[in-house]
């Protein structure tokens, strides 16, 4: 309850514009160890699960939820951290050591076990749907004829919005390419762009449910390898790709 009004309290204090919504996403990758992490002198043997970590994240949004909600403040809206489209199973606490094989779905589950009605509590989903030929762990594939591999990762959302159970909206708050190879990457910046502009075409831009997509990475010069834009300001081939494509949409 404490940790929710310091929520509150932080939200409270943002400036705001008149009639914009503003969207809070609550913490991120929570079913990833490295960011939710536990004590290793909390009885636990030395490891986390994740339907124990699942059920004290979902207790934490709801209560931050309830917290924002209270403001009494339509334009602020309460989204989870997006999930990681694969998971852990267990998690050592304390170290580096864990233990793959579970998709968000899972993790969603262990959270209404914790809270059953923690999502009602939500205005819209946030969620990590990345490019995949698969569900999990499996990234970054292409997104050419034939077959359209990534659409499998970029839909990601609609299987855990039948996890959750209630017609939310959903704003992709990650997703986007990588240009290295070692990483399923194409190796080249055209071609993200090229892959890009497919997925406004054929996901996102045709999902009602879809309010928004974030990219992964806009500028950092540590992980230029996703990035948009350049440490020195320049636009990558992707930034103007989709600019150009968004404005002859009428979205300018």
């Amino acid at each position: 309850v404490g940790l929710g009004q310091s929520y509150a309290d932080t939200v409270a204090s943002l400036p705001q514009r008149p009639d914009w919504p503003m969207v809070i996403e609550v913490h991120n990758e929570t079913n990833l160890c490295y960011e939710w992490a536990c004590d290793p002198g909390d009885g636990n043997d030395g490891w986390l699960a994740y339907e124990q970590a699942a059920a004290e994240y979902a207790h934490m949004l709801s209560d931050v939820a309830d917290a924002l909600h209270g403001l009494g403040d339509p334009r602020i809206m309460v989204m989870n951290g997006g999930l990681a489209p694969g998971g852990t199973v267990s998690c050592e606490c304390g170290g580096d050591g864990f233990t793959p094989g579970i998709t968000s779905v899972e993790y969603i589950q262990a959270m209404k076990n914790g809270v059953p009605d923690v999502f009602d509590r939500l205005d819209v989903w946030a969620s990590h749907s990345y490019p995949a030929n698969g569900l999990g762990y499996g990234f970054f594939t292409s997104y050419e004829e034939p077959g359209w591999d990534a659409e499998t990762g970029l839909r990601y959302f609609e299987n855990e919005l039948a996890a959750i159970g209630l017609p939310l909206d959903v704003i992709i708050t990650e997703t986007g390419w990588t240009i290295d190879p070692a990483a399923g990457g194409p190796g080249n910046r055209d071609a993200v762009a090229t892959w890009t502009r497919s997925a406004y075409e054929r996901v996102w831009l045709t999902a009602p449910q879809i309010l928004g997509v974030l990219p992964f990475m806009l500028q950092d010069p540590s992980w230029d390898n996703f990035a948009w834009v350049a440490g020195d300001g320049s636009h990558y081939p992707v930034f103007d790709v989709v600019r150009d494509y968004r404005c002859s949409l009428g979205g300018c």
